[in-house]
């Protein structure tokens, strides 16, 4: 992955309510007259990138998980690094078919020993999600509803974790985030705070460039405002997503939170587009932070080098607990009964 310069500053998501001046260009802006408008604008991504990843149900994917040796410079309130060099590159694997799935990626127990390296587990099992790390497994229930996606995502250390948007709260998976909104701004969620006075949900396109993101109000306190996010698609290919940028506080308030990922897409067969590589910049430069040393800056990535799809050969039995190379004395708490069960593997 090629050397970055980024500025992660507190200014760094706006909208322009100005004319549109392309043809094929459009801006709405919700709630308000135009609230059908941005309905429509969700439900296309929505429909765009179910179509697209149809594509992508059974795929292999090997690459490796890169985290980049900074140079971080406070400027003020903000960040500025640079990745001069790549200080750990370890490999990743991740198999989906069949509605199973298995993701493998090396990493340092310790980071200042490198014979510490090992390997994390996850699994998208029959029985439900497996999460190993060293001596310690969670096993977390399967529901069969949308919001596995989200489960599996957060499981994984990247490109479907790379993928994620920021909601407001949490980071969700691209199509539940935008069919959240819709039930957020058609009134159907209990907590709704879509207010023009407040907070509006600006959706634009330029050209393939479809970007959604939150604004605020006039009425918003200046000691407030701060808290946006957004992030952006390419409708060209296949509505991947390209960019996601989120923020929280301000300059010389106690929170002054930026994060932005950014990934580069590739057709990888005709038609058929996913993430070559990703980058994701985090910086902290708050009052909180600044006081107890921590304040500054990471930056992480991944790198695809190989993309199977469709009905490749993969040993289903990899998708079963009993395929996990389970230390004794692991530690397991299964959360698919309440309360969890807690136990320890002697084999």
């Amino acid at each position: 992955m090629k050397t970055t310069l980024v500025v992660i500053c507190t200014a760094f998501l706006s909208f322009n309510a100005g004319a549109v001046h392309a043809a094929d260009d459009c801006q709405f802006v919700a709630p308000g007259p135009q609230l059908p408008e941005v309905i429509s604008f969700l439900e296309e991504i929505i429909s765009g990138y179910e179509k697209s990843s149809m594509q992508l149900a059974n795929i292999k994917v090997k690459g490796s998980v890169i985290r980049f040796e900074n140079k971080v410079a406070a400027k003020g309130d903000s960040v500025e690094t640079k990745a001069s060099s790549i200080a750990e590159q370890l490999p990743f694997l991740l198999v989906q078919k069949n509605g199973l799935g298995r993701y493998e990626q090396d990493y340092f127990a310790r980071s200042d020993d490198p014979e510490s390296r090992t390997t994390a587990y996850r699994l998208m099992a029959q029985d439900g999600f497996y999460k190993l790390d060293g001596t310690m497994m969670y096993i977390l229930p399967r529901t069969n509803q949308p919001d596995e996606a989200d489960t599996w995502a957060n499981l994984n250390g990247a490109v479907l974790n790379f993928e994620e948007v920021f909601d407001g709260a949490r980071y969700v998976p691209l199509v539940m985030e935008c069919r959240s909104l819709i039930s957020q701004l058609n009134g159907e969620q209990s907590k709704n705070n879509w207010d023009p006075a407040l907070q509006m949900l600006v959706c634009s396109k330029k050209g393939s460039i479809m970007t959604v993101a939150k604004a605020e109000g006039p009425a918003v306190p200046e000691n407030r405002r701060g808290y946006l996010f957004s992030f952006t698609m390419d409708a060209s290919k296949g509505y991947r997503l390209i960019q996601m940028a989120r923020h929280a506080g301000g300059g010389g308030r106690g929170l002054n939170y930026s994060h932005f990922t950014e990934l580069t897409l590739q057709e990888f067969y005709p038609g058929v587009y996913f993430p070559k590589t990703g980058s994701k910049y985090v910086s902290e430069t708050g009052n909180v932070a600044r006081a107890e040393g921590q304040d500054g800056a990471s930056h992480n990535g991944f790198a695809v080098d190989e993309l199977l799809i469709g009905d490749f050969e993969y040993d289903a039995s990899r998708f079963a607990m009993d395929s996990l190379p389970i230390p004794k004395g692991t530690q397991v708490e299964d959360q698919r009964v309440d309360p969890p069960l807690t136990y320890e593997i002697e084999k």
